[in-house]
């Protein structure tokens, strides 16, 4: 009878040991799954689509060429550029210069969070970029600042489409998108300004 009352009173003690350890064992396995989750949450890449990824980063790569020539565009215009309001173009010229290449480090930056390759030289911006923006061929101020309106306004159509695309899919692209579109709208209001303020402009 008291073999029988130890051994029972044994198995009670390592019944409760045994159900101890998996409640211990329990949070720590609630614990990786709701941690698994919560960073593919905060990855935002498309996971499931990877078709859809691909794209991103293929518009991506596309905006970093047209950034870079932007970049280049404004940089010789503001050193070549003639006429009335020389010295207010030429500041304009220079900020929008220093915003498109943030816009190229911005973008660069994404596309290495999101495992893409954007190496590329600058002879290969007019193929891969997709606004194309004119060559300087005219130094005067009323074309310089047309010129540059026009590679804004395809700037502004090519950022609305991503940022359709990455509505409610990707909150960091879209983030980024959303707000190098204010600066690329900014801009064009601010070159359109100047070309108002010039009182020929309507004549050349």
């Amino acid at each position: 009878m008291k073999k029988n009352v130890m051994c029972f009173a044994l198995s009670m003690v390592l019944l409760a040991l045994v159900s101890s350890c998996s409640t211990v064992q329990k949070p720590d396995v609630l614990s990786k799954q709701q941690n698994n989750m919560i960073a593919t949450k905060s990855n935002t890449l498309f996971q499931n689509e990877k078709s859809d990824k691909q794209l991103l980063i293929n518009k991506l790569v596309t905006a970093f060429a047209d950034e870079w020539m932007a970049g280049y565009q404004y940089w010789m215009a503001a050193r070549l550029v003639q006429g009335a309001l020389r010295t207010d173009v030429i500041a304009e010229l220079t900020q929008h210069y220093n915003d498109e290449l943030r816009h190229a480090d911005m973008i660069a930056k994404r596309l290495i969070e999101l495992e893409g390759d954007f190496r590329m030289f600058p002879q290969d911006w007019h193929h891969i970029g997709g606004c194309h923006f004119d060559s300087i061929t005219k130094s005067d101020v009323v074309t310089v600042l047309r010129e540059n309106i026009k590679g804004e306004q395809c700037a502004i159509d090519f950022y609305q489409n991503l940022l359709v695309m990455v509505e409610g899919k990707d909150k960091e692209s879209y983030d980024m998108v959303l707000s190098i579109l204010h600066d690329e709208i900014e801009h064009k209001e601010d070159l359109e300004k100047l070309l108002k303020a010039l009182p020929v402009h309507n004549n050349v």
